[in-house]
């Protein structure tokens, strides 16, 4: 397989796992008991199976480092752009944005 390819088969595995660290974070954060849908159970379902795709294609394939790189920067990249799309079409500043998450996460 073109590495290319491993690229885009990687990426979507590592937003899985971002999934997963997003929404374990947020729990945190936020203070939520137990487990609350569906944010959290959808983003451990395909944060564990993104780990097991991302071991999978390491045994099947010669993934390299660089593969990783690209797929991650990929990932962020699209995050990204996607976040600044909703942000503009919901009118909602970047600026403010992170001083509600400021707030949130340093409220005393």
């Amino acid at each position: 397989m073109m590495h290319c390819c491993l690229i885009f088969v990687l990426a979507p595995n590592f937003l899985g796992i971002l999934e997963m660290i997003i929404h374990t974070a947020g729990k945190k954060i936020c203070n939520i008991k137990g487990w609350y849908v569906p944010g959290i159970v959808t983003g451990w379902i395909m944060g564990i199976a993104s780990i097991y795709n991302i071991y999978v294609l390491n045994t099947l394939y010669t993934i390299t480092i660089l593969d990783y790189v690209i797929g991650i920067v990929f990932v962020i990249l699209v995050m990204v752009l996607l976040q600044v799309m909703v942000q503009k079409s919901a009118n909602y500043s970047i600026s403010k944005m992170i001083k509600n998450m400021k707030n949130t996460l340093f409220k005393k």
